[in-house]
């Protein structure tokens, strides 16, 4: 486990380092629910509500320009032991393909849902003409490294992000 942190903070500050500033902030609204589940959801699961947040900070990937972002989400996810979780996580998104309509973006997060967490998702980004609305409907998986039993389990969900620049 310490070289795991050891190896988050090294990955972080170089990250941090490259950060450039590019439009302004947005914020929004998620919600989601779960399509398939891991053994210990037991496919009992509920709706997901959260705010995110984009920041105008990115950092260059390669040939890909990586937005830094985060959010707080509330998910009754109705597991063996009636866990609500409150997840708060870090997000990067960039976009991989221009479609005439929107872009589409990848996603990837890391969080604490109850214990550590990952995240990825595909998201599909459609701006509202003349306002400063994006909708970005999504398919994402949650990989949850200790959903409460200490085994690892996964939660995969539909959903979507409303948001607004500020």
């Amino acid at each position: 486990m310490k070289k795991m942190s050891l190896y988050l903070v090294i990955t972080s500050l170089m990250l941090l380092s490259g950060l450039t500033a590019q439009e302004g902030y947005s914020v929004g609204l998620n919600v989601n629910t779960p399509i398939m589940t891991g053994d210990y959801f037991d496919g009992n699961t509920g709706l997901g509500m959260g705010v995110v947040i984009s920041t105008p900070y990115s950092f260059d990937l390669g040939t890909y320009s990586v937005g830094v972002g985060g959010g707080i989400e509330l998910a009754n996810m109705g597991a063996e032991d009636d866990f609500k979780y409150t997840g708060f996580y870090v997000s990067f998104s960039s976009t991989v393909y221009e479609l005439a309509s929107g872009p589409l973006s990848v996603y990837g997060g890391l969080g604490i849902y109850g214990g550590l967490a990952v995240t990825g998702a595909l998201t599909y980004d459609y701006p509202v003409p003349d306002q400063p609305i994006v909708v970005q409907p999504y398919v994402r998986t949650a990989l949850l490294l200790d959903a409460g039993n200490g085994d690892p389990s996964y939660l995969m969900s539909i959903g979507a992000m409303i948001n607004y620049s500020l």
